[in-house]
């Protein structure tokens, strides 16, 4: 197509360049930067490999011009197709090794300091009805915001993106809303199965315990797809064949570094009739003992985005913890009212999806800029503000 004003073959080049990007963004959305070669984004043009370096020198060029394009749709961002390219590159990008690392660092100030400035002049004006800190209350919705798109990557029927930023905004600001409760309390999660590590002869569970180790620093700084068994095998010391003597294959390695990051640093659970308070608190606590450890955050950040894509051998698992902790929160809310602790006008299942896309979120800016803020004071900051009602 011919753009008006320049000549033909410009006009042909910006056109091509177009459909790189066309198609690496819909490739990085499909199996993530690291999953993704510059012969396969040529492939999907239908370029040649040295056809498609005239355009671009590198991958990390082609995939800081993707998120140019996206940065510059910002009307676009609710709608689908924007939302999940860049939804998913945050929490990859998390890795220090990644090559959009300090664009999204970059972006993350940058939006912290526009964030603060809007909720000051708010709060000037009165239009906030808690006494809030300008600076923290832009950061925790921006980190709801992250969260919230995540969730709905896993599940679009389930999370209502607007609608849960007006209700957001609408708590903040003290609008009236309408008395509601959940239809019926949900079901916890189902008992955990015993670690792989407790099962069998010590020094076997020793090797899988190394094992499980390695593979979580290696999938948190290249996720699934840029990580090798014959790198962790490298890393352990041991043979390729020795290691799928105990992992029969890199999915189940995957899944059994996950289940160990959901098991470690995880404070004492309340029974199910303890007070909602209790839960709430214990929530926190969990929080704050897993930001001591940053390798497991960015483990989580980085295969929780990563598996977002249908298909990924993460995505049932992080799709079906989102539920049952979804159901779980929802359960510590409907206590809270019941106990008189927050507002009955609030949505205990809109709170739940909130409060631990919160969670997500403020993991994923952290790790970005560890000494911003702190990620349990946040979440405790957010639930001093539900625990006295405007």
């Amino acid at each position: 197509m011919r753009i008006e004003g320049t000549p033909a073959q410009y006009a042909s080049g910006v056109a091509r360049r177009e459909e790189i990007l066309d198609a690496a963004s819909a490739l990085f959305t499909e199996v993530g930067f690291t999953g993704v070669s510059l012969r396969d984004i040529a492939s999907r043009v239908g370029i040649s490999h040295p056809g498609l370096l005239r355009h671009f020198a590198s991958k990390d060029a082609i995939l800081l011009a993707v998120l140019d394009r996206h940065e510059g749709a910002n009307a676009a961002w609710f709608e689908p197709g924007h939302i999940e390219p860049f939804a998913a590159m945050a929490g990859e990008a998390t890795s220090l090794v990644h090559p959009a690392h300090d664009r999204f660092t970059a972006r993350y100030r940058l939006q912290r300091s526009v964030m603060a400035a809007r909720f000051a002049l708010e709060k000037t004006a009165g239009s906030i009805v808690f006494d809030i800190t300008p600076r923290d209350e832009g950061i925790r919705l921006m980190a709801a915001w992250t969260g919230l798109q995540l969730q709905w990557l896993y599940d679009q029927e389930a999370i209502d993106l607007v609608g849960s930023l007006n209700a957001h905004r609408a708590w903040l600001t003290g609008s009236p809303q309408e008395p509601v409760r959940a239809m019926a309390p949900p079901l916890l999660a189902p008992a955990a199965e015993a670690p792989p590590e407790a099962v069998g002869y010590a020094p076997g569970r020793a090797r899988r315990t190394r094992i499980i180790d390695d593979a979580t620093a290696l999938f948190a700084a290249g996720g699934f797809y840029g990580t090798s068994l014959r790198s962790i095998a490298e890393m352990v010391g041991i043979s390729k064949s020795t290691l799928l003597h105990h992992f029969a294959s890199k999915e189940e390695l995957l899944i059994a570094t996950l289940q160990r990051r959901d098991e470690l640093f995880t404070a004492t659970r309340p029974t199910w009739d303890d007070s909602g308070l209790d839960h709430l608190q214990n929530v926190i606590a969990t929080a704050r003992a897993r930001a001591a450890h940053p390798g497991m955050t960015e483990l989580y950040c980085v295969l929780s985005s990563e598996g977002s894509r249908p298909g990924h051998p993460a995505h049932e698992f992080f799709r079906s913890r989102y539920r049952v902790g979804r159901a779980y929160g929802t359960h510590v809310f409907t206590k809270l009212q019941d106990e008189g602790l927050i507002s009955a006008n609030l949505d205990p299942s809109r709170e739940s999806t909130w409060f631990f896309a919160l969670w997500d979120g403020l993991q994923v800016q952290w790790l970005y800029d560890p000494t911003a803020f702190d990620i349990a004071d946040q979440l405790q900051a957010h639930a001093d503000q539900l625990l006295t009602p405007a």
